[in-house]
């Protein structure tokens, strides 16, 4: 009998935190369906800002680069260094992004590298996950090719654009479809359980 009122408290417990903390935590993630991006014919996509503290974005696409001279971009959180972008030259894609922990000779940028066999002209999909302070997750074709924790990243938000990047001289030379992004931020409460202290 005194198992059962144990079990019972317990449960009924469980559901009291588990109530609480759905009132008090401020998610205000969204996802967002876009229509294409097409080099020559449609402009970059603009899927607006994050507030920085605990930004958190999930982006899906697929993109088939026509040209991969010059650093096009396939997307950023922010222009210039500030953000996370993902930038091609030649055959290496990367995702380029702000963090206190850098690469050695590389300015305060941790750069991801997702494929360095990256051919113009085949179609990709790419499956970007990051949440600001924690970390960076990248799927290519389905294979995970990237996995970066650290709380030093400082990935700013302040305009997500696909199609283009860093600035204007790099825009994307090709088409992205199928274009689909979570975004917002998650609680604090959340978002220390990505990165304990």
């Amino acid at each position: 009998m005194s198992k059962r009122i144990a079990v019972m408290i317990l449960s009924v417990t469980f559901l009291v935190v588990i109530a609480t903390l759905a009132v008090y935590t401020n998610d205000n993630r969204e996802t967002i369906n876009v229509v294409p991006y097409i080099y020559g014919n449609t402009p970059p996509v603009s899927l607006g800002k994050i507030k920085n503290r605990n930004a958190y974005v999930h982006l899906k696409l697929r993109f088939r680069s026509d040209s991969t001279e010059g650093y096009p971009n396939v997307f950023q959180t922010a222009p210039y260094d500030l953000g996370m972008r993902m930038e091609i030259s030649g055959s290496t894609a990367a995702i380029v992004v702000r963090s206190l922990w850098a690469d050695k000779g590389n300015s305060g940028l941790k750069v991801l590298v997702l494929t360095t066999a990256l051919k113009a002209g085949q179609w990709y999909t790419l499956e970007i996950e990051a949440l600001n302070g924690a970390f960076v997750r990248a799927k290519l074709d389905g294979q995970n090719v990237a996995d970066y924790a650290n709380a030093g990243l400082l990935m700013e938000t302040s305009e997500l654009l696909v199609g283009g990047g860093f600035d204007a001289s790099r825009a994307f030379r090709g088409q992205i479809e199928n274009i689909a992004i979570t975004k917002g931020n998650f609680p604090n409460s959340l978002s220390a359980l990505f990165n304990p202290q």
